[in-house]
């Protein structure tokens, strides 16, 4: 099977919720805020000879990486393309581009049926019957914080939340809970 990549469109550190969809065995799921992963990538090649040795590791099927930081001009063939898994990317966008961002690497043995990133607004709210649900906040969908696969036997969601601020004020509480 082809390896490919996808790079999304951006939205919500909620590490990921699964969402059976019937009884089945799932997969393996792993979920972790990298705090960059170009800063990452070193390690995982100095302990593991790389991505795919890292995901062998850790015997996960399923991947989800936060904070990813890496715009994608910056993504090389190594780290979207790793043998064996799809991976799948929300990306910031200017003016914010190397912010926050999400990524997912699923294995070729569960290939999504259907991936999206910054859907809240469109489909879950279209789902609802709702088609303002969320309203119109494009400043909430540029910062690479949703990544949504449907992989057949459940609904895997990778969700990275703004921090809301450590001073006083906190100035993003009210973007967070939007």
């Amino acid at each position: 099977m082809m390896n490919c990549w996808h790079v999304l469109p951006v939205r919500l550190h909620v590490y990921f919720l699964l969402m059976p969809k019937k009884h089945a065995a799932l997969p393996s799921t792993y979920g972790r805020n990298i705090n960059g992963l170009g800063n990452t990538l070193p390690n995982i090649q100095l302990a593991h000879k790389g991505l795919k040795g890292f995901f062998q590791h850790l015997g996960a099927h399923a991947i989800c990486f936060q904070e990813c930081k890496m715009p994608e001009s910056k993504m090389s063939k190594e780290v979207v393309m790793v043998d064996g898994y799809e991976s799948f990317w929300a990306v910031s966008q200017p003016p914010k581009t190397g912010y926050s961002g999400c990524t997912t690497y699923v294995h070729k043995q569960y290939s999504p049926t259907a991936a999206e990133a910054d859907n809240l607004g469109s489909s879950v709210a279209a789902e609802l019957g709702q088609d303002d649900f969320f309203g119109d906040r494009p400043d909430i969908d540029k910062e690479g914080r949703f990544v949504l696969t449907d992989l057949a036997e459940f609904v895997l969601i990778n969700v990275y939340v703004p921090n809301a601020g450590d001073h006083t004020g906190r100035a993003r509480l009210g973007f967070k809970c939007r």
